[in-house]
């Protein structure tokens, strides 16, 4: 059974204000497992794995980097030492309803399909 999370920490309701850090842990932590589920699919894998956070009309962009030493201790045991370490970036919060945000959320997604075109150029 997959545990759901609210997204936001406490009472915080609105997007106005939206941040990485105002989300809650377990939501970061569910993102991170996802990005883990869907990196063997990734176009940038074995280097990293593409996320993309949507809450409300915030998106946010996500990369996950990972070592495969890392990787495997997770997968073999389901959870790793304290030498271990993965790193998640991310963007600013886009507003896909500000027209100036929304045409660079296009042009990420033009890039991405450039890359899933056409691996090869990429890698």
């Amino acid at each position: 059974k997959v545990k759901q999370y609210d997204a936001f920490k406490g009472d915080y309701v609105k997007g106005e204000n939206f941040s990485s850090e105002s989300l809650s842990p377990n939501v970061l932590a569910q993102h991170g497992i996802q990005l883990l589920m869907e990196r063997e699919c990734s176009f940038f894998f074995p280097a990293g794995i593409v996320g993309i956070l949507c809450i409300g009309t915030k998106v946010i962009f996500t990369f996950l980097q990972i070592s495969q030493s890392h990787y495997h201790l997770i997968r073999g045991k389901g959870k790793v030492d304290k030498t271990s370490k993965a790193t998640i970036s991310y963007t600013r919060p886009y507003d896909y309803m500000d027209a100036r945000d929304r045409t660079e959320i296009l042009e990420a997604f033009f890039w991405f399909g450039q890359v899933q075109s056409n691996p090869k150029e990429f890698t």
